[in-house]
């Protein structure tokens, strides 16, 4: 009887790589994304709390915490005494014994088992400062991780700021578009009136199609700052957000002291290189503690029993052949079963021992010296570089003021810019109305409207970007 199909071996090969793509695919969509979508709508103060949650960094910086903190107890738990427990269970196999050339005769199966007990103390001067030098890292590493954490919230303002500005240009794109496309529409009233030459024309069109390029441009800008930001958040954000915080221009009034006073107090990188300083004199410290003498104490409990397998072939070994009396006889293995007795934690306590070392270091070559030497020419780098930290950050306080008065300063004359390129492109489109202007003069003055409101974003988006930077330098917010 015929099948009612027949499969073909390239049919049997497109069913399998069917199977295996169902079988590869299964696993793969029950899996959880690997990086998070962000949020559609944001606050700053969101965003720095989902960078807190989801940025890798900062499970690195408290990694690192925890692990100084570990150090510190560590360092505390090496002052402590140690104490040892053992245990131990033993057995021999029946059969002769020999020491040496010595036969000891046949012997019954033994079973044993010991106990010890031992405690020691330790004490060096290295292990009394090294609780100091365990607190001088942890204090370290947590001004490290607080600077981490200043320089990521920095870093989500300085992509929250960049986003809006790339929204804003966007924005601005978009009027100069609908600008345009008001002048193409007058252009062909006044071309069917005969009032403009085709050249005339040509300049509006191909200032239209400048003007679709930009806003790609601007596009393009908006969505890799917007990606850019996601990445600062430790999430995906690569559609639309909307931006909810907004800032205002206001006139600085600090001054450099002030701000340099500031600086100097809450700059967590500057408190990292205090701390470096601090860690490297504790270092000193340890390096001289090498000439100085040890202290050890120890001591140690033991005790031990064992039975033997057959208790009538000791009690043999004990008679040695003689004839003895049944009344001697049972004595004999009433002795031998009582000292057979007790297995396996009867112990035989043995006496203890007890040692006390005092070592005092006299001359162990010249490696204790070179080790000092290191430990004072690092605390003296520290010292430099603490004081590199501050003139840094003096310097850049100071520049940073003074680029935010400038800023705040540019952007007010920007704006007066755009204000009176709008009343121009405004009187260019009244007279062209009226028939005394032309469209190049229009098209001149659209142009320098454009640039005039570009010109005002990016001066005012400068502004808060220059405040972030001087907030991460001060260590605190100065909205």
């Amino acid at each position: 009887m015929p099948y009612p199909f027949r499969t073909t071996a390239a049919t049997r090969c497109r069913w399998a790589a069917a199977a295996l793509a169902c079988a590869l695919a299964s696993p793969a969509g029950a899996q959880r994304p690997l990086i998070p979508a962000g949020p559609r709508a944001l606050t700053l103060e969101d965003a720095m709390s989902l960078a807190r949650t989801h940025n890798p960094s900062v499970a690195q910086s408290a990694n690192e915490v925890r692990l100084a903190g570990a150090s510190v107890r560590s360092a505390y738990g090496d002052l402590l005494p140690g104490l040892n427990l053992s245990n131990s269970f033993g057995y021999t196999a029946p059969g002769e014994r020999r020491i040496g050339s010595v036969s000891l005769g046949d012997q019954p199966s033994i079973y044993s088992s010991n106990y010890g007990v031992s405690a020691s103390y330790s004490l060096t001067a290295g292990k009394l400062i090294q609780p100091r030098i365990a607190r001088a890292e942890a204090r370290e590493t947590e001004w490290r991780s607080t600077r981490a954490a200043n320089d990521l919230v920095s870093e989500v303002t300085r992509r929250y700021i960049a986003v809006l500005q790339a929204q804003a240009r966007l924005q601005q794109v978009e009027r100069e578009v609908v600008r345009s496309d008001e002048h193409m529409r007058q252009g062909q009233i006044q071309a069917a009136a005969g009032l403009t030459s085709p050249l005339d024309r040509k300049r509006t069109e191909v200032q239209r199609s400048q003007m679709e390029v930009k806003r790609l441009q601007a596009r393009r800008t908006l969505r890799t700052e917007t990606v850019a930001l996601g990445r600062a958040l430790g999430m995906s954000m690569d559609g639309e957000v909307e931006l909810t915080s907004r800032f205002t221009l206001f006139e600085p009034r600090w001054t450099a002291e002030e701000l340099v006073a500031m600086a100097m107090d809450g700059n967590a990188g500057l408190r990292q290189a205090s701390g470096s300083v601090e860690t490297a004199r504790a270092r000193v410290s340890s390096a001289r503690a090498a000439y100085l003498p040890s202290f050890s104490l120890s001591l140690h409990m033991t005790g031990w029993i064992q039975s033997a397998g057959d208790v009538e072939m000791l009690v043999q070994q004990r008679l040695g052949g003689r004839t003895v009396t049944p009344e001697v006889e049972a004595g004999i293995r009433d002795r031998v079963r009582r000292e057979n007795q007790g297995f396996p934690f009867a112990y035989n306590r043995q006496p203890v021992n007890a040692s006390a070392t005092l070592s005092i270091p006299v001359f162990q070559g010249f490696g204790r010296r070179t080790q000092l030497q290191r430990s004072r020419a690092a605390v003296e780098d520290a010292e430099g570089r603490r004081r590199a930290e501050q003139l840094r950050v003096h310097a850049e306080v100071t520049t940073a003021l003074t680029n935010l008065r400038a800023g705040y300063e540019l952007a007010g004359a920007q704006r007066k810019v755009r204000e009176l390129a709008a009343e121009e492109v405004e009187l260019a489109r009244h007279r062209l109305r009226l028939g005394a202007g032309n469209e190049m003069a229009l098209n001149d003055a659209q142009i320098r409207l454009a640039q005039a409101e570009v010109d005002e974003i990016d001066a005012s988006y400068t502004f808060h970007l220059t405040l972030a930077e001087l907030e991460a330098l001060v260590g605190t917010s100065l909205r």
